[in-house]
């Protein structure tokens, strides 16, 4: 078991950081490859008549260097406004305003709607934003064309009965 020099914490032999804090774990020098097995300690007894589980090794551990935290990541670069291309610059309310005023106009609205909507010279959101009003408009559309003919045949229906 490793322990982490930071917290103090029991980490496994294979961790390369710390499972609580995330510090990096000290990296133990390899044994030369001609060193023979390593030396057990030897076993000392107890002194000043003090019981056997009470020896010279249980002291508590005290982390020879203690290193400052690290985080274990990295902030993320902080994008702002002038560093986005053209094409994924945000559009301002004004424009969306604008340009929904512009779409609901009769037929010249309904082809600049089309441009935008597939235009690669406008920004990406207005396209997404022309794109939407488009499907929304044809979500309305294919309801108001099937009560159109079902009131026209209803109608047509009176105008036989009646006449």
């Amino acid at each position: 078991m490793k322990i982490c020099t930071t917290c103090l914490f029991e980490n496994q032999d294979d961790n390369v950081y710390c499972e609580k804090c995330g510090a990096k774990m000290p990296e133990e020098a390899p044994a030369p490859a001609y060193a023979s097995a390593p030396a057990q300690p030897q076993y000392q007894p107890p002194v000043n008549n003090q019981p056997s589980h009470q020896n010279a090794y249980q002291q508590p551990y005290q982390a020879p260097y203690q290193q400052p935290y690290q985080a274990a990541y990295q902030q993320p670069m902080q994008i702002t406004e002038a560093m986005l291309p053209a094409e994924y610059k945000p559009v301002s309310v004004g424009a969306y305003i604008g340009y929904s005023i512009l779409f609901a106009l009769p037929i010249i609205g309904f082809i600049m709607l089309l441009v935008t909507a597939f235009s690669s010279e406008k920004s990406k959101s207005l396209r997404n934003y022309a794109k939407s009003i488009l499907v929304m408009t044809l979500i309305a559309l294919i309801p108001t064309i099937l009560i159109m003919i079902l009131v026209g045949s209803m109608a047509g229906d009176l105008l036989y009965y009646y006449f």
